[in-house]
């Protein structure tokens, strides 16, 4: 890469006051040339917002969102580095994996996520899946989203009233105007899964009520395939429940 523009943003969201920004550490570790690069930490309550003022002050053609505890490897910057030279791509993720010094509980739930069960396509955010393809908001996750800035621009930026999956309804409305959305294995990062069970529920209802609202904000029918799963679940445990408690007969 050369020039004096910087080709890519890096755009990180952080609540006011966070000293420890695991991102932007990670980022100085790989190999980073500052006359190509910007990063920009976008502070407050409100992530979509943020997000789009950062956006506002980026030079890039390219932006790529991590959130403050996303840790990018080498690996991880080399396609990065890779991606901004594609032609074809307007949208490129990866997944969001549990580091391996995580506790039991992390990596318990790290499993969870990683299920076809419980997260059906989705599962892709969090384990490595296949090869490099064409694919879709089930698989790509904010925290290690690279977005091409004109391509965001022309979708009209985050939903500020969507959060969170505010990244799914805009990739949803890049996707049916023919942009490119690419998933790469290798384009991963490292982020900590919740360590206490209520934390967990916490953040799962929190997903689940941001696709009822992406839903009811932005409704399409690619959108129910994440219910599936989730009311598969429901019937399995009342199944048990009635077969356990003797309520269940044969016809």
């Amino acid at each position: 890469m050369s020039g004096t523009t910087p080709r890519l943003s890096i755009i990180i969201a952080a609540p006011p006051g966070q000293e420890i920004l695991r991102s932007l550490d990670s980022l100085r570790d790989v190999a980073i040339a500052s006359n190509v690069v910007e990063w920009i930490v976008a502070r407050g309550c409100m992530p979509s917002i943020q997000r789009n003022l950062a956006v506002k002050e980026a030079l890039g053609e390219w932006l790529y969102f991590l959130d403050d505890d996303s840790m990018v490897s080498t690996q991880s910057w080399d396609r990065v580095v890779e991606w901004i030279s594609n032609a074809d791509a307007d949208v490129v993720g990866g997944p969001n994996l549990c580091p391996r010094d995580a506790s039991f509980f992390q990596s318990v739930f790290a499993v969870i996520m990683g299920s076809l069960l419980t997260f059906g396509p989705s599962r892709a955010r969090y384990v490595s899946l296949g090869g490099i393809r064409k694919s879709s908001e089930k698989e790509l996750i904010l925290c290690n989203l690279m977005i091409r800035k004109s391509a965001f621009l022309k979708a009209g930026g985050f939903d500020e009233t969507l959060y969170p999956n505010e990244e799914s309804a805009l990739m949803e409305l890049i996707g049916q105007s023919g942009g490119g959305i690419w998933y790469d294995p290798k384009l991963s990062v490292h982020r900590y899964p919740r360590n206490s069970l209520s934390t967990f529920f916490q953040m799962l209802y929190r997903y689940g009520r941001g696709r009822a609202q992406q839903f009811r904000l932005h409704p399409s029918a690619g959108s129910l395939l994440n219910i599936v799963p989730g009311v598969f679940l429901i019937y399995i445990i009342l199944f048990l429940g009635l077969a356990v408690s003797g309520n269940l007969h044969p016809s």
